[in-house]
């Protein structure tokens, strides 16, 4: 597999999983001797790595605007632009109530939580193809408390689309993947 953009940090974080060390007491806690059991999970969480798993799928769970959603293989990782996609929505949106909200392949609903949470009198609709997308969002929200409604649906297959006038805002942030 390619390398990683930062194998210090990904190595750094899959430690702090196995360890529960952060960045605050890693410097007192380093020279000590680790369990045995924690080594080896460790080294393990390092070949997945190593062999091309994305740390974020290796960790369970990755930080979108401050919260941390639990994601995994068949869930896309949300990524730091979708985050400035997510504001520029609620400060174009400012002080407008009621708003109706679609997120087409919602996968981890990390667009559409984090726009439920952040205007609770909007009304968000999630939607998705995937079963295992459509659980990992519903799981994303319920632990939040945002209220969402999740659809499943292909948006490509619909004849006649999303029906005109029905939302004030639909956003999208797919990823190309190949088959």
């Amino acid at each position: 597999p390619a390398p990683c953009d930062d194998a210090a940090t990904d190595a750094f974080l899959l430690l702090e999983k196995v360890s529960g060390l952060n960045r605050t007491n890693y410097p007192l806690k380093k020279d000590e001797r680790y369990p045995q059991a924690e080594r080896e999970e460790y080294l393990a969480l390092l070949r997945r790595r190593a062999a091309g798993e994305p740390v974020q799928y290796i960790l369970g769970e990755w930080d979108f605007m401050g919260r941390d959603f639990t994601v995994g293989p068949g869930v896309l990782i949300p990524r730091p632009e979708t985050e400035e996609l997510v504001q520029a929505i609620l400060e174009g949106n400012a002080r407008r109530d009621g708003l109706r909200v679609l997120d087409i392949g919602t996968g981890s609903g990390a667009i559409a939580v984090s726009l439920a949470l952040a205007e609770p009198s909007w009304s968000v609709s999630a939607m998705d193809v995937s079963p295992q997308a459509l659980a990992t969002a519903r799981e994303n929200a319920s632990r939040m408390g945002a209220q969402v409604e999740f659809i499943m649906a292909d948006i490509l297959s619909m004849q006649d689309g999303v029906p005109y006038g029905r939302y004030d805002v639909i956003v999208s942030n797919l990823s190309l993947i190949h088959i």
